[in-house]
Formats: C-alpha cells, structure tokens, sequence
C-alpha cells in the first residue's frame, strides 16, 4: 500500500520539480516559514492545532505515515521538496498518534507564563514599589520645632519669628500683630495689614501674654481697652508641618458696645483635646453707655477694681493726636454712664477722607486683616489654612454674618458656625448713614476728619445722640419703631455691597454655614441673675403693657407660652432671637439650625452652648453632661468635616434640637405664630 501510494504521489512531486528555479526557490523558503510558524502557534494555541492540520492537508496517523513514505521515496528526485516536507513532519511529529495532548492545570499554565515573561513583571512591580513610595511619603517633612528650656517654642510669621510657652501639653502664643495700630491717623481708617519690613520687628517677639482688648464696656460697667489692641492669640497642640489641623477662628463680644471675647475663650489644653487649631483676635468693637441703677455702686466698682480707669486722661490735642479713651462721666438725672464712640462710626467727613471714600465697619476691616493672616501663617502653627471655620458668637456672630458674601473674604475661610447672633442686618447705604450722623457733627462743630481725630473724648462722647445708644430689651414695646433704630453696621460698599438676605437668596456659592442659638438668648440682663423670680400676675402684666397687649395678643400668647418667668424669657427670646435667626436659616435648604434648650440651672442662658462646645459648662447632672457631649459632637464634627450628620439632607426637618441627645423637627415652636402676626422679624435684636 506504500507503493501504491508513492506512485499516486509521483506525479505531485514532479509537479514540484517542473517549476523555474526562481519559483522553486521561493516555494522551498515558503514551507520552512510555515513549518517553523506554523506548529510554534500550535503549541502557543492550543486551538489552532486542527487548523494547522487542516492547512497541511493530513489528518490522523494515515496521513503522517504517507508523509513519511513520500519523503523517503522523493529524498534523491526533489532535494527542495523532501527538505520541506522533513521539517514539516520532524515538527509537529508530536501529533503522529492522532490523540489530543492532555489538558495541563492553569496554575502550571500560569507559572510558566510568568516564567517566560519575568523580565516584565519585574519592571512592573518595581514600578508599583516606587509609586507606593512617593504617595507615603509627606510632600515636605519637618520635625517638630524643640522646646527651648523645656518651657518655651519657636516659629515664625511673615514679619519675623514669635515664641510661644508650652501650657497644658500644648502651645500657646499670645499677643501677636495682625495690623498696625489704629491710632494718629489711622483712627477711624480700615484695618491696615502689616505688609512692610519697616513694621515688623528684630529678633523675636516673645508671645506669652495677652494684650489689652479694644476700649470695650463690660457688663460690669468697666471700662477697659486700649487703641493698640490689633493682635491675636494662637492655641495650638504641635508646632509642626506634617498633618496640619483644622482652624478655628473665633469672633465674641456680648454686643457690639462690649463683652469681647466674653466667654469665647480657647486654651491651650482645648487645642491639645480637640485637636484643633484656635485662633482669637481682638477687634474694634462700640464703646456705648453704661446703664446703671445704683450711682454709689456703679462709681465704687470702677474706683475699687480698677481705679486707672477711673481718671479722666484725655491728649486729643497732643501733635499725634492721640485719644485715650478713659472718660467716665456720671450722669446725675437718669443715671447713665457715657462712653465715646470709636469703632463703626460712619460720617462724611471720614469718607472724604479715606480712599476709596468709605467710612464705618471698621470692626469688620479688623476680622478680615485677622482672616489675612491666618492664611499667611497659620501653617507655621500646624494649622490648615484650607480648613478654617469662622465662629461668631452673639454680636460676634452678627458681624461674621455680614461678611457671609463680602467681596473682601472670599478664600480666607471655608465654613461658618454662627450662634446667637442678630438677624437685623445693616439695610442702609452709606450715604443715607452719613446723614444720620449730620446731628453728631453738628455737635462737635466739625466738618472734616481732622477736626474730629483732634476732639477730647468728653467733648466726642457728649456729642452723641440719645437715640444711638440702645437698652437691654425684653417684649416689643408700643413706642418701638426699628426704622429709626440707629444702626452701627453699613453697606458701605467696599466691604458689605450687599443686604444679607438678597445674598443668600441669590448666591448659590456661598461657604458651607450652620447657624443656632439657645432657647433663652434674648434673656434680658435683670432676669439672668440668680434668685430672680415672676409670678402670673406679674408676667400677665408686662405682657399686657407690651406692643403684644395692645394688639390683643395677650390672651394667643399665654396659651402659648406659660405665665411663669420661663415662659415669659421664652417668649422675649423666640421674638428678638430664635425666630427672626430661623428665617434666615431658612433662606437657604442647605442650612442646618440648632436650638441648645438644656437649661444650665433655671434657663438655656445666651452663652450655654459656646461653654458647652468650649468645655466650661459646668455640667453637674447627668443630663447636662450628656447635653455637653451632643454640643461638643455637633460642633467637632462640622469644624472636621464640614457636615451636620444629624442633619437631614432633604430639608424638610431642619431644625436640630439639642437637648441631652440631638433631635430632627419640621419647624421650631411658635415661630409660625409671629412671623405670621408680622412680628417676627420685625422686632428681632439689633446690635
């Protein structure tokens, strides 16, 4: 059968022999490419073995045995034609018996493939190994700055370097300048940034002590303060440039007359606990009267305490023109104290001296110098500069309020935390201001800036009008009218261009902001002190000689509210406080509202949720404690994070109420009750 097979064969291979030389030379380079190529993809492909088959026109041992009979009988007639069909046989010979070679495990598969491809793999991890390594590694490591002495730490600012004292496991630096003093020529004149060499100074600043707060009432009746009052204090857990912390920057003052920073005062050891970075500028706020009802009490208290500031010490007409604000004069007939006005006083001769021509908001030029600086330095102090959270507390927070959308404060913080602030914002152009001052210029018969930075402070203060100045309110009286209340804030045009309310109507890229107060903020002064008591017949009674009484709300009001002197604090509280601040959180779905209502003793006093969040409450029943606790979580969170957790994301219940837990409600008690009778936010506080 052999025989018969190689003469059926013959006539093929002298097929191949016919051919020219050039023709045959190109078929015989073409079959060893293919019997190279062609079984090397079949053992690569395991697919291809029967497509390999197929091309050379054999299958199974029959086929390969012709094969072989063919190549012996055409070795000696056709050299190029046998050496083909050799190579093509000794290759794939494996495949002689027609059986399928057996199926080898993947993990053997796999490791040879990583055998034969070692050279790439290695590349590849040691390219993952590098990467691994440069995203570990801090783009700039800095040791923590040593302690000098065991006690004291340096660093530096934009003017020079500063040392602070180790307080507490923590660091502390006070006293530091933030701008120049706003004195001479610069009284009355925006804040001014310490921006030159010549303004800094050699060597370095020792930063252990505070320095004195802007002239300032307190709620004592003291008058204290200086004019060079422009400086700061950083609290801060490490000195160091690996994983900065968040910023806290903190704006206090009871009102815009004085308190300042009240009981927003952070420590060294807060910063060590929290784990946060605070900072608390001085700023200059407006020195207003002091009321008094007991004359002999009021002078013995200033005398006895602090008899300095009880002397008249006046150099308005000295060649600087300094004026030392330590006027205390009595005033026989109603029993007010006077204080002069120096920190939002809005007038047309200061505009026309000023460039560009403004006047007025100098306490908000203050916090905004302050702002500057903290994204100048704060990263020498382990802060973030990309992480600061604007605090404002009571008065404070009215001022940080305004400054939600000024032009001037874009990019110096990156989220708001308001407590107890106002809701009357500054409505009035400065133009319309100035007219309200004609009356106070007239008094001091001046009619340029010189003249005024040249007046005593005796003769500034008695110059002031009577409607300025502004009482401790309790309900809405009858004779109150708010359109010709005096206000200290303006649109000025430079750094307040706007009415709060349209801003946070229109703008949709305002920083992140949560705003909140207590139940009891609008207590009036006389019901916070201790042992002070109402009964019915008493409440019925101011609230009978209110605005309320004689619009006939009595009857509406007591069913709300119960006739006790809670009730009665409750009520002030939700019309000059909680409910006109609600409409303004509400201006925006994205807002979330706190109301802290644990009372610390008989009310949620004005300041209970700053000491709740600082740590100085003294929390004493188990309730209190945990109240503490839900105050400090809120809080901590937000300054980390930027988000309200308890908050509900939809709007529809946005009012957090923080007891001894935090709750979700629709809407605050009764609040619909006076914005629907109109007067909320009508009558609301006006700092």
């Amino acid at each position: 059968m052999t025989k018969e097979k190689e003469q059926d064969n013959a006539p093929s291979a002298e097929k191949l022999t016919t051919p020219a030389k050039d023709s045959k030379e190109k078929e015989g380079r073409k079959g060893i490419l293919n019997a190279i190529r062609i079984p090397l993809v079949s053992s690569v492909f395991s697919r291809k073995r029967k497509e390999t088959d197929s091309e050379l026109g054999q299958t199974g041992a029959a086929g390969l045995a012709s094969v072989e009979t063919l190549d012996d009988a055409a070795n000696e007639r056709n050299p190029i034609a046998c050496e083909d069909g050799m190579e093509t046989v000794r290759l794939d010979v494996e495949g002689a018996d027609g059986a399928e070679p057996p199926t080898q495990h993947p993990l053997v598969v796999f490791v040879s493939a990583v055998k034969r491809h070692r050279h790439y793999l290695g590349i590849i991890i040691l390219l993952i190994i590098i990467t691994c390594i440069v995203c570990i590694l801090p783009k700039e490591v800095r040791p923590q700055q040593p302690l000098k002495n065991g006690k004291y730490v340096e660093t530096v600012t934009w003017c020079g370097p500063v040392q602070g004292v180790l307080e507490d496991g923590a660091f502390a630096f006070r006293g530091i300048p933030y701008a120049l003093p706003p004195i001479n020529n610069r009284r009355w004149q925006t804040a001014e940034s310490v921006r030159r060499i010549e303004h800094c100074w050699n060597g370095t600043r020792l930063t252990h002590s505070s320095s004195e707060v802007c002239w300032q009432r307190q709620s004592s009746g003291l008058v204290v303060g200086s004019e060079d009052c422009l400086y700061l204090d950083v609290f801060t857990p490490a000195v160091r440039y690996d994983s900065p912390l968040p910023v806290v920057v903190m704006i206090g003052a009871e009102t815009l007359s004085g308190g300042s920073p009240g009981v927003m005062q952070p420590s060294a050891k807060l910063s060590r606990v929290r784990d946060i970075v605070f900072v608390r500028p001085n700023f200059r706020i407006l020195l207003m009267r002091m009321y008094s009802t007991d004359k002999d009490k009021s002078n013995h208290c200033v005398h006895h305490h602090y008899p300095k500031y009880a002397i008249t010490a006046i150099s308005g007409n000295d060649p600087a023109g300094r004026l030392l604000l330590q006027k205390i004069i009595y005033n026989e007939k109603n029993g007010v104290s006077k204080l002069g006005i120096f920190g939002f006083l809005a007038a047309e001769p200061i505009s026309k001296a000023s460039h560009p021509p403004t006047s007025g908001n100098y306490g908000l030029s203050d916090i905004i110098a302050a702002l500057q600086w903290v994204q100048l330095n704060i990263d020498n102090f382990g802060g973030n500069k990309s992480s600061v959270t604007l605090w404002g507390h009571r008065a404070g927070g009215t001022l940080v309020t305004t400054l939600v959308g000024s032009r001037r404060t874009k990019g110096l913080f990156s989220r708001i935390w308001i407590s107890s602030g106002s809701a009357i914002f500054p409505g009035k152009e400065l133009d319309r201001s100035e007219i309200f001052a004609k009356p106070f210029l007239e008094a001091l018969r001046c009619a340029n800036a010189a003249c005024l930075r040249i007046k005593t402070a005796e003769q500034v203060i008695d110059a002031v009008p009577e409607t300025w100045y502004t009482k401790t309110v309790g309900l809405p009286e009858t004779k109150e009218v708010n359109d010709k209340r005096h206000e200290w804030l303006v649109l000025d045009g430079v750094i307040l261009q706007e009415h709060i309310g349209q801003i946070l109507t229109v703008e949709n890229n305002l920083p992140k902001m949560v705003i909140g107060t207590t139940a009891h903020s609008g207590t009036p002064l006389q019901y916070l002190q201790p042992n002070v008591s109402l009964n019915a017949s008493q409440v019925e009674k101011i609230i009978q000689e209110s605005l309320l009484g004689t619009s006939g709300m009595v009857t509406e009001t007591l069913k709300r509210y119960n006739a006790t002197l809670k009730g009665l604090v409750t009520m002030i509280s939700d019309i000059r406080v909680v409910c006109p601040l609600f409409t303004v959180a509400s201006m925006k779905n994205n807002v979330p509202f706190y109301v802290a209502t644990q009372p610390r003793g008989q009310l949620a006093d004005p300041d209970s949720d700053a000491a709740a969040i600082l740590g100085t409450y003294a929390a004493v029943t188990p309730e209190e404690k945990r109240h503490v606790s839900a105050m400090q979580q809120l809080f901590n969170y937000y300054v980390w994070h930027g988000e309200v957790p308890q908050a509900d994301r939809s709007g529809a219940k946005r009012v957090l109420m923080v007891g001894q837990d935090t709750l979700l409600e629709r809407d605050y008690p009764n609040c619909d009750y006076w914005i629907k009778t109109g007067i909320v936010p009508r009558y609301g506080r006006l700092d």
